[in-house]
């Protein structure tokens, strides 16, 4: 049997977390971590997911990104005591993006807080 294209396996969920569920099942991510606050991380890349906002408007992309930068800002500065993954990525059902985390280098490190 052919595996289902990726939008047909995911357009069923509902919400974030069936999201998260949906898509780690069809990569096959089995050995992921999903406590403080990110729904999705292994040491390689950890994942923010929305399930329903539209990532062609810039506004709602920035805020998802920015909500990514917080996370990479408790995982560099030890509150979070995992490791920062090298990548960082943004889902919806009908986008996805990925980022070298050391791009926002200049962010996360920042000592100021921004929440």
């Amino acid at each position: 049997m052919a595996k289902k294209h990726f939008y047909d396996y995911i357009k069923s969920s509902k919400n974030e977390p069936a999201l998260v569920h949906y898509f780690a099942n069809y990569f096959k991510i089995l050995n992921f971590d999903s406590t403080k606050y990110i729904y999705l991380y292994t040491p390689e890349i950890f994942f923010e997911f929305k399930s329903a906002e539209n990532f062609k408007n810039t506004h709602a992309l920035a805020k998802t990104v920015a909500q990514a930068l917080y996370y990479a800002k408790r995982l560099y500065s030890g509150e979070d005591p995992r490791p920062l993954s090298p990548y960082i990525s943004v889902v919806t059902k009908n986008f996805g993006a990925y980022f070298e985390t050391n791009t926002f280098f200049d962010f996360y490190s920042n000592k100021n807080r921004y929440d």
